[in-house]
C-alpha cells in the first residue's frame, strides 16, 4: 500500500489499519497535503483516530506529518524519519521507535509506556505530559528537549544527550536511571527526582533550582558550577 492508497481508504472512511506494512512508505507533510486536498473534506486535514496498531513504519518518510491521536500501540518506527512530526495525544505504548529520527517533535501527552526509544534523535522535542512508564531511552539524543513529562516511572535513560534539556513544574520521576546522562547546561526547576540513579551523570553549568532529589545517587557525578537555590537533596549520595 503506498500514501495514496491508505488516505484513500481514510477518506471512504476506513479507520482501521492494524498490523499493515508500510515500511518505507512517503506520508510526510510536503507529499500526503497535496493527496489531502484531493479529497477536499476538512476531516482529512489529519488522520486522527485511525487504529495503527502494530503497523510497519520502519524507515518510513513521516517528516511533518500530523498523527495527532493515532493508535500507534506496538507500531515499528524504526529508523522512521519522524522530524517535525504532530503526535500529540498519540498512543505509542510499546512502539519500536529506535534510531527514529524525531528531531522537534511534539509528543505533548503522548502513551508511550514500554516503548523503546534507543538512540532516537529527540532534539528540541517537547515531552510535555507524556506519560513514560517503563520507556528504554538508552543513548537517545535529547539536546534542548523538553523533559517536563508526566508519569516517569522506571525509564532508562542512561548515557542520554540531555544537554541544554528542560525540566520543569512536572510530576515526580522516580526509578529513572540517568547515568552518565550529559545534562550541561541545563535546566531543572520545580521538579522532584525519587530513588532515581544519577552515578557519573554531568551537570555542568547547568540549575537545580526549588527542585527535591530524594534518595538519588550522584556518586562521581559531575556538578561543576552547578546554581542550585534551595534544592532538598534528603538522603541523597554524593
Amino acid at each position: 500500500m503506498d500514501a495514496e492508497e491508505l488516505i484513500g481508504r481514510y477518506a471512504a472512511g476506513e479507520r482501521d489499519f492494524a498490523g499493515l506494512d508500510l515500511s518505507g512508505i512517503l506520508l510526510g507533510r510536503r507529499y500526503a497535503d497535496g493527496l489531502i486536498k484531493r479529497y477536499q473534506t476538512e476531516e482529512n486535514t489529519r488522520i486522527g483516530g485511525v487504529n495503527l496498531r502494530c503497523i510497519d513504519l520502519s524507515d518510513a518518510n513521516l517528516e511533518g506529518a500530523n498523527l495527532e491521536a493515532v493508535d500507534f500501540m506496538g507500531a515499528n518506527f524504526s529508523s522512521a524519519n519522524l522530524a517535525g512530526a504532530i503526535l500529540q495525544v498519540a498512543r505509542l505504548n510499546e512502539a519500536n521507535l529506535s534510531g527514529a529520527n524525531m528531531r522537534k517533535v511534539v509528543l505533548c501527552g503522548d502513551r508511550l509506556h514500554q516503548t523503546n526509544l534507543n538512540k532516537a534523535v529527540l532534539e528540541w522535542a517537547n515531552l510535555g505530559d507524556a506519560r513514560l512508564k517503563g520507556a528504554v531511552l538508552q543513548r537517545p539524543k535529547l539536546r534542548g528537549a523538553d523533559v517536563s513529562t508526566g508519569e516517569c516511572i522506571d525509564v532508562d535513560f542512561s548515557r542520554a544527550d540531555m544537554r541544554e534539556a528542560i525540566s520543569s513544574f512536572c510530576p515526580p520521576k522516580e526509578r529513572c536511571n540517568f547515568s552518565k546522562v550529559n545534562w550541561n547546561r541545563g535546566c531543572i526547576q520545580q521538579c522532584m527526582f525519587i530513588d532515581c540513579n544519577f552515578t557519573k551523570a554531568s551537570f555542568s553549568k547547568g540549575g537545580a533550582i526549588e527542585s527535591s532529589f530524594i534518595r538519588c545517587n550522584f556518586t562521581d557525578a559531575k556538578l561543576e558550577r552547578v546554581k542550585i537555590f534551595d534544592a532538598d537533596t534528603t538522603g541523597s549520595i554524593f
